[in-house]
């Protein structure tokens, strides 16, 4: 027996010392809770508040103070974040309202009312706030509101984990309600919280609920009168009165007792029968009739024959059962008071409809009237500065003309001059050997007096016709080294009209400045000066292709001013120096609108006018770059045998003067449709 017990201890010792040695558990660390970013909602790690996202590069923490956690919620425009305040270690519900995509300024405007609003209460059933914050996510515009963070679930997530109300659950919900509600309501003016629903009251795990989302409440202080005139709420837990834009404390009332009547039957406020506007609920409930008296008074949909008040309720709540019983006579009453009641409101929306279609009538009639105003003024206003521009032309070509018709006559008599002086000679010569035909030779020097004032006469007379233009408005180019016409061209100002060429050119105007997109189909590289009054023509034809056309067209602007024109060269510097600083259109054109009034003072108006930084516009004005550049511009016209101005390129095709602009819009349809 003894060695039998010793065999089985040795095989017991042998089988424990094969057996493998139980695993050892280290001890591991707590996964640290992820923080997301506030912009792109990446988790991270990183619970720096002033570190940057990983993948946006937004900073991860909000104001460098508070960290997301998780996310509660979100809808629209708007974000419900759980956050980390890093300076308490407390945690707080952040509201993010993204104002860039708002479709009503109206969502702003609520928030920053609930914000008002919660700020001043202290009170178990109302989320606190502790802080608005306005501030931006990689530039977006954002607004954000930190209040407390209450913990449980809202009552339709609480009824769908199983959660059944019956009348004591409900009437001690409704007895916390009613403490929120008298809290609220004894504010003068009392705040209104207009969306009373399942959804905006959160049970905490106490069972004590919270009234929550203040967005559509009315306060004191945010405004005097609740009867705004606004529709907000929930369908079915709104009240008549409110429809029509006035609530007062027996609406938060109304959504109570429908909160309470869904809860009680697990029904959608759309599956009770209505019959009359009243809500026919009392089978689908399983409360007690005095209970269901307290809910039919807290529903009625005439505010006079509701509770007006918390008190009332109160009041109904304490009295006995058997003395809740509705008298037939009152009962009568309220059913005429609602028919009354309904008509009237019916009739008050009908009239309020009509007079919104009439108002709506007036301002578009109004804004038409304002339309056909507005242009009958653009069409006179056109008018005028077109008759402006062809005034100062004929007084240009008139001077010029003048000018040129002086220089001949001089010319002329100097001319006849030097011919009465030779013939003078002659004759003394002719007198000295001949003497005997001195008497002859008299009348035949008066014939070349004569001869010659007829001729320098015809000289003076043609050079008046060929350079004005007598009563007509034909576009004449303003440039006086204009090539000539070809022989045997019969137009009459063949001489000194020069006409757009067949061939094209190709001309890269992207370093130039451009109005409009560098990359349009049609593109007009325009050679100018900005006293010539035919640029100024031109430069009011394009500007009306523009408006015609809109974005396909796009204008680079060349200087090339004429050296006889004292102003060319220090308006192009002052364009030129605007350009540095993106305002070299601008300049340009109220500098052609005021050419008459060309100087200094003009361009040191126009630059201050245009919002230029005008110690930096003086620099470049004076600069060597700038004449340098307006330098380059003539050598690409001269490469380009641009002679005078205005020149105009569209799409490389040469249209030399002030073409008219018939002629321009034809260019401008030829180079969209590609030809």
């Amino acid at each position: 027996m003894q060695a039998r017990c010793r065999a089985f201890s040795w095989f017991f010792s042998l089988a424990v010392a094969t057996l493998p040695a139980p695993p050892v558990h280290e001890p591991t660390m707590p996964r640290p809770e992820p923080v997301l970013c506030f912009s792109c909602r990446t988790p991270s790690s990183e619970a720096n508040p002033n570190a940057t996202c990983s993948r946006c590069g937004a900073a991860i923490g909000l104001v460098a103070r508070y960290l997301a956690r998780r996310i509660l919620g979100a809808g629209g425009s708007s974000r419900v974040f759980e956050v980390e305040d890093v300076r308490t270690g407390k945690r707080h519900a952040l509201k993010l309202l993204n104002i860039q995509q708002l479709d009503d300024w109206k969502a702003l405007e609520q928030f920053n009312r609930q914000f008002d609003i919660l700020r001043g209460l202290e009170h178990p059933g109302v989320p606190k706030v502790f802080d608005r914050i306005d501030t931006d996510l990689r530039g977006v515009p954002c607004v954000a509101l930190v209040q407390e963070l209450v913990e449980g679930t809202n009552l339709p997530n609480a009824v769908a984990d199983g959660l059944r109300f019956d009348e004591e659950s409900a009437r001690t919900l409704l007895e916390s309600m009613l403490d929120i509600l008298e809290y609220l309501h004894h504010f003068s003016p009392p705040i209104i919280h207009r969306d009373i629903k399942p959804s905006n009251i959160i049970l905490r795990p106490d069972g004590k609920p919270v009234l929550i989302d203040f967005d559509t409440a009315r306060g004191t202080g945010i405004d005097r009168s609740v009867a705004d005139g606004t529709m907000v709420g929930t369908a079915g837990f709104v009240p008549m009165e409110q429809l029509g834009g006035r609530a007062e404390p027996a609406s938060d009332l109304f959504g109570l007792g429908m909160t309470l009547i869904t809860v009680l039957s697990q029904r959608d406020v759309t599956d009770f029968p209505v019959e009359r506007m009243r809500l026919q609920f009392e089978p689908m409930v399983n409360v007690s009739d005095a209970f269901k008296y307290v809910l039919r008074k807290l529903i009625e949909p005439i505010v006079e024959d509701r509770f007006r008040n918390v008190a009332e309720v109160r009041r109904a709540l304490a009295t006995p059962p058997d003395e809740l019983a509705v008298p037939p006579a009152e009962l009568a009453a309220a059913r005429t008071r609602f028919v009354c009641v309904v008509g009237a409101r019916a009739d008050a929306l009908q009239r309020r409809r009509v007079a919104a279609q009439r108002v709506q009538q007036e301002s578009s009639l109004e804004a038409e009237r304002n339309h056909k105003r507005s242009e009958a003024h653009d069409k006179q206003a056109r008018g005028e500065r077109e008759a402006s521009v062809r005034r100062l032309a004929r007084e240009q070509l008139a001077k010029e003309a003048t000018e040129r018709a002086e220089k001949v006559a001089k010319a002329a008599e100097r001319t006849r001059a030097r011919r009465i002086a030779a013939e003078a000679e002659r004759e003394r010569a002719a007198a000295t050997a001949k003497p005997a035909k001195s008497k002859s030779a008299i009348p035949s020097a008066r014939w070349t007096i004569v001869l010659g004032l007829i001729v320098g006469a015809s000289v003076v007379a043609g050079a008046v016709f060929n350079g004005l233009s007598i009563g007509t408005d034909e576009e004449v180019p303003a440039q006086s080294t204009a090539p000539a016409a070809p022989r045997g061209q019969n137009s009459p100002n063949a001489d000194r009209v020069a006409t757009q060429t067949d061939s094209r050119v190709t001309l890269d105007a992207r370093d130039h400045t451009i109005a409009g997109d560098p990359d349009a189909p049609v593109m007009l590289a325009v050679f100018t000066d900005f006293q010539c009054p035919f640029c100024q023509r031109l430069d009011d034809s394009i500007w009306q292709l523009r408006m015609e056309f809109g974005s396909p067209i796009a204008v680079a602007l060349y200087h090339n001013p004429l050296g006889f024109h004292a102003q060319a060269m220090p308006a192009a510097q002052a364009v030129w120096a605007a350009g540095q600083q993106g305002k070299a259109m601008e300049v340009a054109i109220r500098l052609f609108a005021n050419q008459s009034s060309l100087g200094n003072a003009l361009y040191l108006a126009t630059a201050a006018d245009t919002g230029l930084d005008l110690n930096q516009w003086r620099t470049d004005m004076a600069s060597d770059a700038a004449r340098t550049a307006i330098a380059g511009d003539l050598a690409i016209g001269a490469s380009l045998e641009v002679k005078g101005v205005p020149v105009v390129f569209i799409n490389g095709e040469r249209f030399v003067g002030a073409q008219p602009i018939d002629t321009l819009r034809e260019a401008v349809r030829r180079a969209l449709n590609g030809q």
